[in-house]
């Protein structure tokens, strides 16, 4: 009876952490007060006020990779976003105008663990991921030697 009680304890506090407290939660709470500082007329206050505090993903269905990496990363594609600290800031060097975050996810140039929910495990350090996340040097630096190797197929128009 002891151990039963004691289980379901466990079991309930897990179910907190996950679904309450989970980092996630805080990092979307602080991006939306940040689109309310940067809001300049009432729809955009609103539309701040109303963001939904989910879980998001990008699937890639031929790249076999799934990503919620923008479950924290919400600015990552808003212009509006030089100023923040990470994860509420928009990736650098308009990388993104070319490489579409909802086409490419995030995985296929920073590797990582796509679909974790917080930043120990995306890191994949410590978890027998076969592909730890890259530095944002190493990232860049990846994707020009892909570029060095794979001949750029004639522009169509």
């Amino acid at each position: 009876m002891v151990s039963s009680v004691v289980t379901v304890g466990f079991l309930v506090a897990a179910a907190v952490r996950e679904n309450v407290s989970a980092d996630w939660r805080g990092h979307q709470a602080v991006f939306r007060s940040i689109l309310l500082t940067k809001a300049k007329d009432d729809a955009a206050r609103a539309t701040a006020r109303n963001l939904p505090i989910e879980i998001r993903q990008v699937v890639v269905p031929a790249l076999h990779t799934v990503d919620r990496c923008v479950t924290c990363h919400l600015g990552i594609d808003d212009p509006r976003m030089t100023d923040p600290p990470n994860p509420h800031r928009v990736h650098p060097k308009k990388l993104l105008a070319i490489h579409r975050v909802e086409k490419f996810g995030c995985t296929v140039c920073h590797q990582g663990q796509g679909a974790a929910l917080n930043f120990e495990e995306a890191k994949a350090e410590d978890y027998f991921w076969d592909y730890p996340l890259l530095p944002a040097k190493a990232a860049g630096e990846v994707h020009r030697s892909h570029l060095r190797i794979v001949p750029r197929s004639p522009r169509v128009t």
